[in-house]
């Protein structure tokens, strides 16, 4: 019995190879600046608009937890009043801040009702909003309120001893609160 074996090698010439080791990076580069800067959904008139479209404009998710954002304000105060040790449903921290927004009946127990900050608490004010006075809020990482201590959240709502400071409103300005205090906490959506 004879086997015969054929071998054809082809071999791009060394100038071809060359271009596409230089060409292909190039392409993949240009391909994914088209892709991240592309513009959003432009709309024209009698374009039909979905729920889903509605939806991808006003809320984030993430692992699952949906969040409002964009000109979000003021809805209502969580279930139960906190010291600076936030703790709900067996969360703590700013996930528990969270829980209780979602839970909170004036902001109609939103998914995406979410502690307010200090932007939308300002923008509830202009709106006239009625927020509340001497309840949570958040802010930046860490702020200095002048005249007072640094507040940094109760130093993430995970700390409830007195010498510690999370911002509050009084008399519709932002203040500084003790975290050995219970209070309501602020929610938007």
């Amino acid at each position: 019995m004879k086997l015969k074996i054929v071998v054809i090698d082809f071999e791009a010439p060394r100038w071809l190879r060359r271009t596409f080791a230089v060409a292909a990076p190039a392409v993949a580069i240009l391909a994914t600046g088209v892709v991240l800067a592309s513009p959003p959904k432009q709309w024209a008139t009698n374009d039909p608009l979905t729920a889903t479209d509605l939806n991808a404009l006003n809320v984030i998710s993430v692992n699952g937890v949906k969040y409002s954002v964009g000109a979000t304000h003021y809805c209502g105060t969580g279930p139960s009043m906190t010291d600076g040790l936030f703790s709900f449903q067996g969360k703590t921290g700013y996930p528990a801040a969270k829980a209780m927004c979602q839970q909170s009946l004036g902001c109609n127990s939103s998914p995406t009702a979410h502690m307010c900050d200090s932007v939308e608490i300002t923008r509830s004010m202009q709106l006239g909003d009625a927020v509340p006075n001497n309840a949570w809020y958040s802010v930046p990482l860490q702020a200095t309120i002048p005249g007072s201590f640094i507040t940094d959240d109760c130093t993430g709502w995970a700390y409830n001893v007195s010498g510690d400071y999370g911002p509050v409103l009084l008399a519709s300005h932002p203040a500084e609160g003790n975290c050995s205090v219970a209070r309501p906490v602020s929610c938007c959506d």
